[in-house]
């Protein structure tokens, strides 16, 4: 179960809504160096209840693979530079695409770096 106080935003790569209308997306490029958005990323995703499954680290690649109920979540980041990470968020269900929870984990991970001080509030 995805908790119900995760927000999405439409901001950055990737955004759309869903058939009910909420906004989701499952890629954004974010200010803030590889490492701090991968604790950020494992934070999000150990409070979301998800089960983590596989983390593969390199120097330039990070891939969190986790578990929820009937869902199966994929998280890759990347460094762009020193100050910047860009992060794609999949996850499934069963065969289908569920943008919807992949929005919401990145939406989570950006509160996260928020609240480190590596964003600012529009």
């Amino acid at each position: 179960m995805v908790p119900k106080h995760w927000t999405a935003s439409v901001a950055g790569t990737g955004g759309g809504t869903t058939s009910e209308r909420e906004p989701y997306k499952w890629m954004t490029t974010l200010p803030a160096p590889l490492a701090e958005v991968r604790r950020c990323a494992l934070e999000a995703l150990t409070e979301s209840n998800a089960v983590l499954a596989y983390l593969y680290e390199t120097d330039d690649n990070v891939v969190i693979r986790c578990t929820l109920p009937q869902r199966q979540i994929r998280a890759e980041l990347k460094p762009l530079d020193t100050r910047s990470s860009r992060i794609v968020v999949v996850t499934m269900q069963g065969n289908a695409f569920d943008r919807v929870t992949s929005g919401r984990i990145v939406d989570a991970i950006e509160h996260k770096l928020q609240d480190a001080g590596y964003l600012t509030e529009a």
